[in-house]
């Protein structure tokens, strides 16, 4: 029993102590609570701006009731503390080099302060922030607890040095009378230059920040001088020569070289300049038709194709000229070309006839005309045909006339099938042209019967009235139509001749004063068809009082042609006349 007793005794003596020593830690943490011991720190620049290379007074204080305080501050790139300066404050102690400072243990009690004199370099214009650490504090003297608040700041803000002022930008350039000028002189300094100029060329002025504007109205050689000032020695100046030119420009052609055209079609284009005066146009190699107004108005209807250098030239007297070299390519017309051979087909020795026309715009084409005839194994030679094995024989050649046709006369044709071409080779204003193959036949002649000649003319006629006859003159057998000359015979006499025309002839001659007379038709025979003769035709030339022609009206004279009008008035008033009524029985 007594064991167990003496045990708790010794529990209760352990658990009383740990109270009493919890008892005694309890109350300096109450007394001790940061939120009743607060310390705060604040620090400033006087003056806060400076000049690069000036000083100010850094100050940090400390408020707050804390027996010991400590921080640190490391001052920004750029500022240190000015050598030898002295230190103050109540804070300490203080520890300072030259780019730092620190509190360690320094005395707080109800606020201290350090205060020292801080310099601060710039090349230009620089905010320079300084912040302490954070500052720690303890709460009572022998170091029982310890805490800290935020860093302090400030900032110093450092303006770089005066600077002389310089101009930077080059001479202005040269300018137009009446054209608007704008330059921009630029200057560095510190501070920021003004600019003025003298000797300016009239209508141009300065502005104190650099515009140099306005509209030269005076043409020469100027010498301004610009100056600029910012109140720091020296200040700039700049002599320059400002060149003003004249309101004239040199000419200059604008527009491309002229599109090609064609011959016979009429022609238009442009040619543009500028320049002051206005240039006045001229021009060299032009194709025949087209011709170059003062204004650059290209005109006309080409007359001649090919290829044309031309020179354009532009003058208004403010050198240099302007020139323009061009190609002007004129198309030539086309062409149509027409082969006709007659007859077709023709007899052994017979002529035959080749006739050419050439066709196209504009004028009449000119030149000649190739004709190539080319019987069994022979070509035509090139350009006619295509370069081969067959032999060739030359070609006939003949002028176009005025109305563009070329004839040709083929002589000594043999007995074959003939292949006829023709070939146009242009003018100056045309281009070539073909036409054929044509077939030509060439048979024997002798095979051939006399033709068939009829003759049509009136039964009578009156004494010295024309005898209007026709001929005609058709083949033995179908195929060919006669050709040649036909004639009007009297008596072995000759009346008159013609040529046939499809085979038909159109005769016409006097009648005699009277009597019957005697005509027939001779054919005299082609190439193919040998001579004829029609049938003889009698013609009565018959007086007009006299009616043996049953087909001729005798004549009545006026006063037999009034008898029968009045015999003609009375029948009809007859029969017009209304029957009688008749009369009444009482």
């Amino acid at each position: 029993m007594a064991a167990e007793d003496a045990s708790l005794l010794e529990r209760i003596t352990r658990t009383g102590r740990a109270l009493a020593l919890a008892s005694l830690f309890a109350l300096p943490l109450v007394a001790a609570s940061p939120a009743a011991h607060a310390v705060n720190a604040s620090k400033t620049f006087t003056p806060s701006t400076i000049a690069s290379g000036g000083t100010s007074q850094l100050r940090i204080t400390i408020s707050g009731n804390a027996p010991s305080v400590s921080f640190g501050d490391g001052f920004p790139a750029g500022m240190t503390r000015v050598a030898e300066s002295p230190i103050l404050g109540t804070c300490g102690p203080v520890s300072v080099n030259s780019n730092s400072l620190s509190v360690k243990g320094g005395r707080g009690g109800n606020g201290c302060f350090v205060e020292i004199t801080v310099t601060a370099t710039a090349a230009q214009d620089t905010v320079l922030t300084n912040l302490t650490s954070r500052i720690s504090y303890i709460l009572c003297p022998d170091g029982c607890f310890t805490f800290s608040s935020g860093p302090a700041g400030a900032t110093l803000t450092v303006l770089a040095p005066d600077v002389p002022p310089q101009i930077t930008s080059p001479c202005p350039p040269p300018g137009r009378v009446g054209d608007p000028y704008a330059f921009n002189v630029a200057a560095t300094g510190r501070p920021a230059p003004t600019l003025s100029a003298s000797g300016l060329p009239p209508g141009l002025t300065l502005d104190p920040a650099g515009a140099l504007t306005g509209t030269p109205t005076q043409s020469g050689a100027f010498a301004p001088v610009i100056t600029a000032k910012n109140g720091i020695a020296p200040d700039a100046m700049q002599q320059c020569t400002l060149v003003i030119a004249s309101n004239d420009l040199p000419p200059a052609i604008n527009s491309p070289c002229p599109p090609f055209g064609d011959v016979g079609v009429a022609y238009a284009f442009q040619v543009g300049t500028t320049g002051r005066p206005v240039p006045t146009l001229v021009a060299t190699g032009l194709p025949a038709g087209l011709t170059l107004g003062a204004g650059g108005a290209l005109t006309g209807t080409p007359t001649q194709g090919g290829d044309f250098p031309l020179v354009f030239t532009a003058q208004n007297g403010v050198p240099p000229d302007a020139v323009q070299h061009c190609t002007l390519t004129i198309r030539r017309a086309a062409t149509t070309m027409t082969l006709k051979v007659d007859p077709i087909p023709a007899v052994s020795g017979q002529t035959v006839t080749a006739i050419a026309t050439v066709s196209g715009p504009g004028a009449v084409p000119q030149g000649a005309v190739a004709l190539c005839v080319v019987g069994t194994g022979f070509a035509c030679p090139p350009p006619l045909g295509a370069p081969g094995t067959a032999p060739t024989r030359p070609a006939l050649s003949a002028a176009l006339d005025g109305q563009g046709v070329a004839r040709f006369s083929l002589t000594g044709l043999g007995i074959d099938n003939f292949l006829v071409s023709a070939l146009y080779g242009g003018d100056a204003g045309h281009d070539g042209s073909g036409a054929g193959p044509v077939e030509e036949f060439v048979i024997k002649g002798a095979l051939l019967a006399a033709p068939k000649v009829a003759l049509e003319a009136p039964a009578s006629v009156g004494p010295g009235a024309t005898i209007a006859t026709r001929v005609t003159v058709a083949p033995s057998a179908p195929g060919l139509v006669p050709t040649g000359m036909v004639a009007l015979t009297s008596g072995g006499q000759t009346l008159v001749s013609a040529a046939l025309v499809g085979g038909e002839a159109a005769l016409a001659f006097g009648a005699p004063a009277s009597g019957t007379i005697e005509i027939a038709a001779e054919y005299a025979g082609d190439g193919a068809f040998p001579p004829a003769v029609s049938s003889p035709v009698s013609v009565a030339v018959v007086a007009k009082a006299g009616l043996s022609d049953p087909n001729q009206i005798p004549a009545l004279s006026d006063l037999a042609l009034l008898w029968i009008a009045l015999a003609l008035a009375v029948l009809g008033a007859h029969r017009l006349r209304p029957a009688s009524r008749p009369r009444s029985r009482n």
